[in-house]
C-alpha cells in the first residue's frame, strides 16, 4: 500500500517501508500477532493467527483495533479476503463472514437465503471511530461455508504444488550448471 509492504512473520504480521532513492528497506512496525499473510481492508490491516484469532490491525502503528474468534486455522498460511462488501476467514471446518456497520447496535440482515442473519460484534480492543465488524452467518451456512472452504483449500493446495514445481526446476538447473 503506497510505499509500505505489509508481511506474514512466523512471530506476527510486520509492516516495511521501500525506499526508492536511495534505495532500501526500514522496518516500520512489528506486531506479536496474526502472522498470516495480511490483506489491507477498511483502512485495517488483517491477519489471521494461527490461535484461530481475526486481528485488524492499524495501518500505521499495528496495534490491534479488532479481534474475533474464528477457530483453528486449516493450514500454516490462512488468508482473509474481501469481496462484495464481506470480510472472509477461513478456519478448519468454515469461512466466516464479515460486514462492516455504522455502529454496534445495528443489526445486519441477512441479504440471501431465507433465514435472517445472526448478528455478533467483534469485540473492540480499543476505543476508535472505525465501524465495528459483524459476524453474518448466511441461512443455515453448512454448504456455503463447505463450498468457500473447499475452494479456499483448493487455491492454497494448487499454490503449494506451483510452489514446489517451481523449486524442483530450479534446482534441477542450478545442479546442471555446477555439473
Amino acid at each position: 500500500m503506497g510505499s509500505i509492504v505489509y508481511l506474514p512473520c512466523l512471530s506476527g504480521t510486520a509492516a516495511v517501508d521501500v525506499a526508492v532513492s536511495p534505495p532500501g528497506l526500514r522496518m516500520s512496525w512489528k506486531s506479536s500477532v496474526g502472522g498470516g499473510p495480511p490483506i489491507v481492508a477498511a483502512d485495517l490491516v488483517w491477519t489471521i493467527g494461527q490461535n484461530g484469532m481475526l486481528y485488524g490491525l492499524d495501518l500505521p502503528t499495528g496495534a490491534v483495533r479488532q479481534e474475533a474468534t474464528i477457530g483453528v486455522p486449516a493450514n500454516h498460511f490462512p488468508t482473509p479476503s474481501v469481496g462484495d462488501g464481506l470480510l472472509l476467514a477461513p478456519s478448519a471446518d468454515r469461512v466466516i463472514a464479515f460486514r462492516a456497520v455504522a455502529e454496534a447496535s445495528t443489526p445486519v440482515p441477512s441479504t440471501t437465503g431465507t433465514r435472517p442473519a445472526t448478528n455478533a460484534t467483534v469485540p473492540k480492543t480499543a476505543s476508535r471511530s472505525r465501524p465495528l465488524v459483524t459476524s453474518t452467518p448466511r441461512g443455515r451456512g453448512g454448504n456455503v461455508a463447505k463450498v468457500l472452504a473447499g475452494i479456499v483449500a483448493g487455491v492454497v493446495v494448487l499454490l503449494s504444488a506451483a510452489t514446489s514445481i517451481v523449486r524442483r526446476r530450479r534446482r534441477g538447473r542450478a545442479s546442471a550448471a555446477s555439473g
